[in-house]
């Protein structure tokens, strides 16, 4: 079967007296082989066998039969009972290939149901490459994606938040492909439209006085069983913590989220209290959610600031902020690492200023 699938057994060019690697019983046999297909055949320069083992006595083998004492040596003999076969080879190098060459600008974060691009695309095949193939996989279980040799720019709408990893690969026949590769952080879509409730004072004081208050700008009421406050805590891209509201929230009227460590002076004004989510630091990020899809957020999901966010003077660490009145919706920060300027909708207060809670 193996000279039918065109290999040389090597053995064959030694004399038939020296082609055995193994002795037994005093006949002697080959154990112990080796083949070359027809292209590296010609690049064989010498076989042998290493006569290190068969024709050596037992008496000097690695166990105890045939002996009263241990004669084995930390040497080549009788180191086994059959005999190592030593092929030299003089390779010849294969023909020099160019490498294919790929550069793009891969994004890093995104949002769900808006367009995100792949940018300034430069894909060069190896000179008379043949098999050329330009793809990019998103990373969110879609598959590859074909894409035109020539293409400078691609874009590509996530259906649904979360962590996912860009190939962007040019690949061609006989070489291994050039590939770029990056992750991306997917934001919750964005609804943002008057009407909707909003966050409209955030409490990271001392201890557990820590509180979250949201407001209904009407013109009806808020159904809150479709609401969701979710907690991204040190840079996180998925939620530490949720929490699902429920009941209904007349226009006009505020709805307070509090830790139940709270001083107990404000306790009264709390319509919840939730140790999961209302225990936030200043380095975390909250969004607010209607069906799903974010209606306001604090922080910036997916990104980690250090030890707070910060402003022109505002910080979200041993502070209470309040919106500015003339803020009327919730708003997204941009999904840029860093860029966050809340101070144009915030106010800022000194720590544990607890007596606004609930008085949107």
């Amino acid at each position: 079967m193996l000279r039918a699938a065109g290999h040389e057994n090597l053995l064959e060019r030694l004399p038939p007296k020296q082609r055995y690697s193994y002795v037994f019983e005093s006949e002697a046999g080959a154990l112990d082989h080796a083949f070359a297909n027809a292209s590296l055949s010609h690049q064989v320069t010498r076989i042998a066998i290493w006569h290190t083992n068969a024709d050596e006595p037992p008496v000097l083998d690695y166990n105890l039969e045939f002996k009263t004492d241990d004669r084995w040596a930390p040497t080549p003999y009788r180191a086994s009972d059959h005999d190592p076969i030593v092929v030299g080879l003089r390779l010849h190098p294969d023909a020099p290939a160019a490498a294919p060459v790929l550069r793009a600008q891969l994004p890093t974060a995104a949002k769900a149901t808006e367009s995100v691009a792949i940018e300034a695309i430069v894909a060069e095949p190896s000179p008379g490459a043949t098999g050329v193939a330009l793809r990019v996989d998103w990373g969110d279980g879609t598959g590859p994606q074909q894409l035109p040799l020539g293409a400078t720019r691609v874009e590509y709408v996530y259906s649904t938040a979360g962590s996912y990893r860009i190939t962007l690969m040019l690949a061609q026949d006989g070489s291994l492909p050039a590939a770029l590769s990056v992750p991306i952080v997917v934001a919750p879509a964005v609804v943002s439209q008057p009407g909707r409730l909003f966050i409209s004072e955030y409490i990271e004081g001392s201890g557990f006085n820590k509180a979250i208050e949201l407001y209904n700008p009407g013109p009806g009421a808020a159904d809150l069983n479709r609401y969701t406050l979710r907690l991204f805590s040190n840079g996180a891209a998925a939620p530490s913590q949720s929490i699902t509201l429920s009941g209904s929230l007349a226009a006009g009227a505020t709805y307070v989220l509090c830790n139940a460590g709270i001083d107990a002076a404000v306790l009264a004004r709390c319509q919840t209290t939730n140790n999961a989510v209302i225990n936030f630091n200043g380095d975390d990020a909250l969004t607010l959610e209607l069906d799903g899809a974010i209606v306001d957020q604090f922080g910036q999901v997916g990104f980690d600031p250090g030890a707070a966010w910060t402003d022109s003077g505002l910080s979200t660490v041993d502070r209470t902020l309040r919106r500015k009145p003339g803020v009327v919706q919730g708003s997204v920060p941009p999904p840029a690492p860093g860029v966050w300027g809340f101070s144009s909708e915030w106010d800022g207060l000194p720590v544990n200023t607890l007596d606004g809670l609930g008085s949107r």
